[in-house]
């Protein structure tokens, strides 16, 4: 009887193991509570740097390149609020924390730019929205790990991922995985 149950329990643990792998994972869409965000990429080598998102400029349509930083100078300041727009579709604005005068945000532009522009005040804007799903987000809004951010409304996702990038919007199986991180 003892013998059966020492053959068994590898049988047991082996069915364990591989039905944990087939339950699908579960996902988050953050809420960064204010917080100003870093939003970066993590390089597949492993380096003290982080490929940041960085403006052009502060200018409608400046685009988001990814520029190699050091760990103090990325997260020495979140470049991004992040806001929740109230809406639906639990879509979010991306701004510039520092433009504070013209108000620009990310907007989804013809043949897949992305690029700022002048931020609705409504936020009812279908190209200045934009959805943050995750793997992991923290619950005190100082970062969220593994997001893919994608516009609901041409169904198309934010690519780019090496430095020296331009992020452009393209299909979602090519979309970026990037991080986010509250800066100091």
């Amino acid at each position: 009887m003892f013998r059966a149950y020492l053959l068994a329990l590898p049988t047991l643990l082996l069915s364990a193991l591989t039905h944990a792998a087939l339950l699908p994972r579960s996902t988050c869409s953050p809420n960064f509570q204010g917080k100003a965000q870093t939003i970066y990429v993590r390089p597949l080598v492993k380096i003290a740097a982080v490929y940041e998102w960085t403006p052009e400029s502060i200018f409608p349509g400046a685009h988001i390149t990814l520029q190699t930083r050091g760990f103090d100078e990325a997260f020495a300041q979140g470049e991004f609020l992040v806001q929740f727009t109230g809406q639906p579709d639990g879509s979010y604005v991306l701004r510039l924390k520092n433009e504070t005068n013209r108000y620009t945000a990310l907007t989804a532009g013809a043949n897949g730019d992305f690029a700022l522009d002048i931020l609705t005040l409504s936020s009812s804007l279908p190209s200045q929205r934009f959805t943050i799903t995750c793997n992991s987000c923290s619950s005190d809004g100082s970062s969220a790990s593994k997001c893919t951010i994608a516009n609901p409304a041409s169904g198309l996702c934010v690519v780019g991922s090496t430095t020296g990038a331009t992020l452009s919007l393209g299909d979602c199986s090519a979309a970026g995985v990037y991080e986010f991180q509250a800066g100091a």
